[in-house]
């Protein structure tokens, strides 16, 4: 039989599961690796005080925006989908401890039991930190762009037939705005950079020289204080990604196109890391590539939390394609069928093929006493869930008992996408509680018989077999 709670646990994606009073009580492997938290230390505690606001954060807000939509959902009794939010999470001793930056997209979403009670909380998460710094970065340099451009177009506008005093006081004026705005948007690109993990790169295309902010050495495991001439860095890049990385080097120079690399680095642990390389190239009037530039953020929890996905979804495929019970997943509005496990053959005796070609055909297979109940089961389901018994023929006649559980899959905007399910073949279960009734009538039988005789005979003598009827 298929172990319902190893199913959950290493299914695909984020999940966080909490009661009514917000006490957790699970969670998928994936979700305890993205928030570096461990499954005995957090069961069995307080949604906040696992995951408490930045002390350090005047600003921060995750709390009471969270509380607000698991409000919601226990009010309305509906998914609820939260805007992007920051949410940091607690380092790692051995990564400097404290708290790390993080954005997360939150789907919170209500649990029923079979009778339409809420019991449970479910929460899908996503990471979308990279993407949010990243935005944060690219929206600094635009600014910066901006400015340059504007203040570049004022000084072009000056009427070089004016007086040569008002010009050259015009022209103070604006390198005087310059200085002020470019300030200004340095200091934000500044605070994206020393904020975001986010480094920056600076290539010499005549000369090789490789220029760097502090953040780039350490995405690639080096201290501040390091040399790091492009040398250095090609000798740093995985030897299996080295030839790929220079392709798309020579690529982004030869196509005027934008330089965007994945790759692993080698630290000088000889431990593997994952960074995020993006730039562009820069040409004189004559196209003439003078320099690279761009940025590099460090991807490896990306990688690891995208490996134990993999590795999620590698389990729970192992699991469906070797249980003895049928796992199933459907459409939720279209009635098609998007999965169902191998045990179907064996347990229904027909072909998995007949229902990905028409899956209203599942219904004339079940018993035509059962078949309005697993058609309101199924309406259930979309609303909660549900649990039921039903019988099934065979194609040789003869008929088995199914137990099925369903239940709705929302994305992470809190919609209904599919319903998913496990049935299990409980016919020995029932062929013995059928015998275990047989029994009971016939020992009541047996007592109503030998009442019978002790009312009419004073004395007498009878005798029982082994299994206690009269012989």
């Amino acid at each position: 039989m298929l172990n319902f709670q190893t199913l959950f646990e290493s299914i695909p994606g984020l999940y966080l599961v909490y009661s009514l009073d917000l006490m957790i009580v699970g969670g998928s492997d994936a979700y305890f690796q993205a928030t570096k938290t461990k499954r005995e230390e957090i069961v069995g505690r307080h949604l906040f005080e696992v995951f408490p606001d930045n002390p350090d954060d005047p600003n921060a807000n995750g709390v009471e925006n969270l509380r607000t939509s698991l409000e919601k959902v226990l009010k309305h009794h509906q998914p609820h989908t939260m805007a992007v939010q920051k949410y940091d999470i607690r380092r790692l001793e051995s990564a400097g401890g404290g708290l790390e930056e993080r954005y997360w997209k939150f789907t919170n979403s209500p649990v029923f039991d079979q009778n339409g009670e809420m019991t449970h909380i479910i929460q899908q998460v996503e990471d979308v930190t990279e993407f949010v710094q990243l935005q944060q970065f690219n929206q600094s340099l635009q600014n910066r762009t901006q400015i340059e451009i504007e203040i570049s177009t004022k000084a072009q506008e000056l009427n070089p037939k004016s007086k040569k005093d008002q010009n050259n006081l015009k022209l103070a004026n604006i390198r005087k705005q310059a200085i002020q705005a470019l300030q200004a948007s340095d200091q934000q690109l500044q605070l994206v950079l020393r904020t975001s993990r986010i480094g920056f790169w600076q290539l010499d295309l005549k000369t090789n020289i490789l220029s760097t902010s502090d953040q780039c050495k350490v995405n690639f495991g080096l201290s501040i204080d390091a040399d790091f001439s492009h040398q250095v860095l090609m000798t740093s890049i995985h030897p299996d990604d080295r030839t790929s990385v220079q392709a798309a080097i020579q690529d982004s120079i030869t196509n005027h196109t934008d330089y965007d690399v994945e790759y692993r680095t080698i630290w000088d642990d000889r431990s593997t890391h994952w960074v995020l390389v993006r730039g562009f190239t820069i040409y004189d009037a004559d196209g003439t590539p003078l320099e690279m530039v761009g940025t590099s953020l460090d991807i490896t929890d990306r990688k690891q939390t995208e490996e134990a996905l993999r590795e999620s979804e590698a389990r729970f495929r192992s699991f469906a394609e070797n249980s003895n019970d049928v796992v199933w997943i459907t459409t939720a509005h279209e009635y098609r069928l998007i999965y169902v496990s191998p045990a179907y053959e064996q347990i229904w005796g027909r072909s998995i093929t007949e229902l990905f070609v028409d899956l209203t055909r599942f219904v004339e297979f079940v018993h035509p006493d059962d078949r309005d109940r697993i058609q309101a089961g199924w309406q259930r389901c979309t609303e909660g869930g549900f649990s039921q018994e039903y019988r099934v023929i065979r194609p040789d006649g003869s008929i088995i008992w199914i137990y099925d559980r369903g239940f709705p899959i929302y994305d992470d905007q809190g919609k209904l996408l599919y319903l998913g399910g496990i049935a299990e073949d409980i016919s020995d279960r029932k062929h013995a509680e059928d015998t275990l009734l047989e029994i009971s009538a016939e020992l009541e039988r047996q007592v109503r018989k030998f009442d019978a005789i002790a009312s009419s005979v004073p004395d007498f003598i009878y005798t029982f077999d082994l299994s206690g009827r009269f012989t």
